[in-house]
């Protein structure tokens, strides 16, 4: 905000500069002289040719008409990807997008083949004719259902939890492998006593009190809410995981890329606003 004698002051500069009053000062008040009234229809003039400008110009900012491709593996894609769609179309609602979900190695040959700007995964896809960025770590979790007795349990060793009937994806999922890895590296092992194909069909099995299971984050934040599952209390058995992205290494970036990196890693976070006011940088 200008204070009053600055913009007096300013006002008797540009008086001198034009050689004309443009102000007259009386007892009733300050109105405009002949000379004030002309400058301010231009002045009204120059300030709607700014405005139409500053409106004409934005077709050229890609944050506001851009389109972007994004491709992501079925798990981030079923969890994450609708957050950061609505949020972009609330904040950017010109811009379009277009995205894939589709598994890490279907991924790979549409960067490969140009389809898509970018992939998000976690598994990681990329080649000589990529780049590819660690954008978060994801977190895999001891899970039970919440009328289990482990849910209430302050802590519950790694022994108790493997005893219990396993429910796991199926052997290819990089999820799985991620979990048994670890559990290898520590001379454990475990026979899934069922396998599904989805995250979402571990997880309704899991909270139908089936058995127990690894399950990540953000696939489990309604059932924690509404009490439908539990995080086990095991203190030496939580893992992560990268989510990569990955674009092509040559060619030119999408300017959209980054804003919505940026989207994506505060929703996997957890942080993204429910109103957009994040500041993408």
């Amino acid at each position: 905000m200008i204070s009053q004698p600055a913009v007096s002051k300013q006002l008797s500069q540009l008086e001198r500069s034009l050689g004309r009053k443009l102000l007259e000062r009386s007892s009733r008040g300050v109105t405009l002289t002949d000379a004030g009234e002309v400058l301010v229809g231009y002045a009204d003039r120059i300030f709607a040719l700014a405005h139409d400008a500053e409106m004409n110009m934005r077709q050229f900012d890609p944050l506001r008409t851009g389109k972007v491709s994004i491709g992501i593996t079925p798990s981030l894609g079923t969890y994450i990807l609708p957050k950061v769609i609505v949020y972009l179309r609330q904040r950017y609602p010109g811009v379009q997008i277009r995205s894939e979900m589709q598994s890490a190695e279907r991924l790979k040959s549409l960067l490969e083949d140009r389809v898509l700007d970018v992939a998000l995964s976690p598994v990681d896809i990329s080649s000589k004719q990529m780049q590819r960025e660690i954008t978060c770590m994801e977190d895999m979790l001891p899970v039970v259902s919440a009328r289990h007795r482990f849910a209430s349990k302050r802590h519950v060793t790694t022994a108790e939890f493997l005893t219990e009937p396993m429910i796991a994806r199926e052997p290819s999922s990089h999820a799985r492998s991620l979990v048994e890895t670890a559990l290898a590296g520590r001379g454990l092992r475990v026979e899934p006593a069922m396998t599904f194909a989805s995250t979402e069909a571990v997880k309704q099995a899991v909270a139908a009190g089936l058995g127990v299971g690894w399950l990540s984050r953000i696939a489990i934040e309604h059932e924690l809410a509404a009490k439908r599952l539990a995080i086990a209390a095991i203190r030496s058995l939580h893992f992560r995981r990268p989510v990569y992205h990955v674009r092509p290494r040559s060619g030119p970036v999408n300017k959209l890329v980054p804003a919505l990196i940026t989207v994506f890693r505060h929703a996997m976070r957890g942080t993204l606003p429910e109103k957009p006011r994040l500041t993408l940088q």
